[in-house]
């Protein structure tokens, strides 16, 4: 399976590279991603290299609105199903699959 993740590495420069698929930890699940939205934020950190308080420091991964399928189910895991659809507004994900970028 191929990773791809979006890094900023400065400002208005990014690169699309293939990271590792990690395996769902307690309370986590593997999300295919399907599609990812750019929001506002990722524009102002893109171009400003911040938004609002927060300031980009270092490489930086873009994206965080996402949707896609559950692929895999970590321990402890309970209320989502392995196919079941997945959106929400992913904060701190460890892992997104994309299929085309």
């Amino acid at each position: 399976m191929k990773n791809r993740a979006a890094y900023m590495t400065e400002l208005n420069k990014m690169e699309i590279r293939e990271v590792p698929v990690p395996e769902p930890k307690e309370g986590e699940v593997l999300i295919r991603v399907e599609y990812v939205g750019i929001c506002g934020s990722d524009v102002h950190y893109f171009h400003d290299g911040r938004c609002g308080d927060f300031v980009v420091d270092g490489e930086f991964m873009l994206g965080h609105e996402a949707g896609g399928v559950v692929e895999k189910l970590g321990p402890g895991v309970t209320t989502l199903a392995v196919g079941a659809g997945a959106r929400h507004y992913l904060r701190a994900v460890r892992i997104l699959q994309i299929r085309q970028i």
